[in-house]
């Protein structure tokens, strides 16, 4: 913890901190309270800071603390720090950084072509994290296609908890798709999360039908808690043909036979 006297010490302290201090976490710390305290005088030394300190740590939280401070007037300083960069452990700060800024302001061409292209799929996945709840048509269209086809199951299951509060046809259908065909367990079961409270008689028969073919636990937990949100007044008699003979056991799928609507 940095000790000061009063505030007009704070900020050229924590400058000179950032500035010369030996200690990665000193200079991580300086760097993140220049951020909070809305530090104009600071962009210089944070834009200097993204762009050589020797620690990654100081890198990454220098380019939060510039989007803190700068608002959107930093995405240019980001989009340059992003393409200098080496370190995919930084790049992926960097994008975490569009998260202090509002859904309607964040860089989307910058992430789509990100989420597009990049060969590390850590980087991939920050970039479908950081598209999270943002309809525009262009992220909408890159988070279906990177949970279409995307090869890691990180950047997949980024891609559907993006996807879960934008409730579009082609994004239901996206997600229906993929708890029925994705190869991976926690990809199949967030997707199965993310349908919850629709309240539509076309997912609800769906989410149906992967109970009978479903063998993971996990993922048929998922399913079974989304369907018992539903509270559709045929949701019973639809599982009790479905889940009478449930081999897999008695669990949470035969609790939702049993529940009041």
């Amino acid at each position: 913890h940095f000790q000061y006297r009063d505030e007009e010490e704070w900020e050229p302290m924590l400058i000179g901190r950032l500035r010369n201090d030996t200690s990665v976490k000193v200079r991580e710390a300086a760097a993140y309270g220049l951020g909070g305290a809305d530090s104009s005088n600071a962009i210089p030394l944070l834009t200097m800071a993204l762009a050589h300190d020797t620690a990654r740590e100081v890198r990454g939280e220098a380019a939060r603390a510039l989007v803190r401070i700068m608002g959107t007037n930093a995405l240019p300083l980001l989009a340059t720090a992003f393409r200098d960069e080496a370190d995919p452990e930084v790049r992926k700060m960097v994008l975490s950084a569009h998260g202090w800024l509002p859904n309607e302001h964040i860089d989307v061409p910058f992430l789509v072509r990100v989420l597009g292209t990049d060969l590390d799929e850590r980087v991939r996945a920050e970039a479908a994290s950081a598209l999270h709840s943002t309809n525009a048509p262009a992220a909408v269209a890159a988070l279906m296609q990177a949970l279409t086809n995307d090869v890691s199951p990180q950047v997949r299951e980024n891609a559907v908890q993006s996807l879960a509060p934008l409730k579009g046809e082609e994004t239901i259908s996206a997600l229906l798709t993929a708890v029925r065909v994705d190869t991976n367990d926690n990809v199949r079961k967030e997707a199965a999360c993310a349908l919850r409270d629709l309240q539509r008689a076309d997912v609800m028969s769906n989410l149906v039908a992967v109970l009978q073919s479903e063998t993971n636990t996990a993922v048929r937990g998922a399913v079974s808690s989304t369907l018992a949100s539903f509270h559709r007044s045929g949701l019973v008699t639809i599982l009790q043909g479905v889940l009478g003979g449930d081999r897999y056991g008695s669990g949470q799928s035969s609790m939702l036979v049993t529940r009041p609507l």
